[in-house]
């Protein structure tokens, strides 16, 4: 019997995937629903995203500006309420220039895939479960 993933473990995968590029591995993991709100919205062409399609879309977009584009999962928490707080550090690289910026993400899990995502300040993140990364 195979073990199911933990959703800490999903979400460590998920941005594994971002980070190798790997779409195929991100959508495994994701529902065909997925919901999704970056924080950073304002780097995007949208500030939501629904789907596989959409989610595909993202991936481009970012791609697309970046030559390579990282997302290291540091810290997962998972809340009374259920839901997976994960903190991740991204890092774009283009040239001679990087991009770095940590940021907090609200992650639900339905039936063994995650649901959603919804980006978060990181502070504030870490002052309501009062953690230091």
């Amino acid at each position: 019997m195979v073990r199911q993933m933990t959703d800490s473990e999903l979400v460590r995968r998920f941005y594994a995937a971002w980070s190798e590029r790997d779409l195929d591995g991100m959508l495994e993991v994701v529902d065909p629903d997925v919901e999704v709100e970056p924080i950073l919205g304002v780097l995007y062409s949208r500030e939501s995203y629904r789907g596989h399609e959409d989610l595909a879309g993202w991936f481009r977009e970012v791609s697309a500006r970046w030559e390579r584009f990282e997302a290291h999962v540091e810290k997962t928490r998972r809340r009374r309420d259920g839901v997976t707080l994960a903190f991740v550090r991204l890092i774009g690289h283009r040239g001679e220039e990087t991009f770095e910026a940590r940021i907090a993400v609200e992650c639900c899990v339905r039936d063994g895939r995650i649901a959603s995502f919804r980006g978060r300040d990181v502070w504030e993140a870490q002052e309501e479960l009062d953690i230091n990364l």
